[in-house]
């Protein structure tokens, strides 16, 4: 228990000395955008949230660019920017299904990709606390643009008219979605029980 209250406040002292950086303040106004996004969807004003979603994610590229090229990297930022980007996640996902109900092209992609964001953060989480690292690899960072993309047409389709290039772009990213996600559990499993090497025989 002791611990925990000295986490809080180590992170109360971090967010009063680091959060008037630039990349911080992107990173906080990036959760700010993503509650006024899923107000603006469930209201269904969709042209107004698309182009909230796209300022919304530009701030997830230009937070961690600033942060790398003026050396302001800081452990309040690493600590927010994933929660953040879940934030984001779950306020379009759950923004989407609630408006576009019962849209199956809207609610079976978007609850697949819920389920994997919270199963991983629930994992890079545990792994934290045992002091392991579970980094974002190649398919991670295909998931994130090609969710992106999926994302951005959901919300500018609010007829619910899908063009078959629109729905082949939801089942790629679905599909690098759960690609990802059994990714993430395959190093998992690697990092708990390791494969011992066998000695080589001459």
């Amino acid at each position: 228990m002791a611990n925990k209250a000295n986490s809080y406040v180590r992170l109360l002292a971090m967010a009063k000395k680091d959060w008037k950086n630039v990349p911080n303040i992107l990173t906080f106004s990036r959760g700010l955008m993503s509650l006024v996004l899923f107000v603006l969807l469930i209201e269904g004003h969709s042209v107004g949230a698309s182009w909230l979603y796209i300022a919304t994610a530009l701030t997830d590229m230009v937070d961690g660019w600033w942060a790398r090229h003026f050396h302001q990297q800081t452990l309040l930022g690493k600590t927010m920017d994933p929660i953040m980007d879940k934030l984001l996640v779950a306020s379009v996902g759950i923004g989407l299904c609630i408006s576009r109900w019962p849209d199956p092209w809207v609610l079976v992609p978007v609850g697949i990709i819920l389920v994997r964001e919270a199963g991983v953060m629930i994992l890079v989480e545990w792994f934290r606390r045992k002091n392991l690292m579970l980094s974002v690899t190649w398919a991670g960072k295909m998931k994130t643009m090609a969710q992106g993309v999926a994302f951005y047409l959901l919300i500018r389709n609010p007829s619910g008219e899908w063009g078959q290039a629109v729905k082949y772009i939801i089942v790629v990213a679905v599909t690098l979605t759960v690609i990802s996600g059994i990714d993430y559990i395959v190093r998992a499993r690697a990092l708990l029980c390791p494969i011992p090497k066998e000695d080589s025989v001459d």
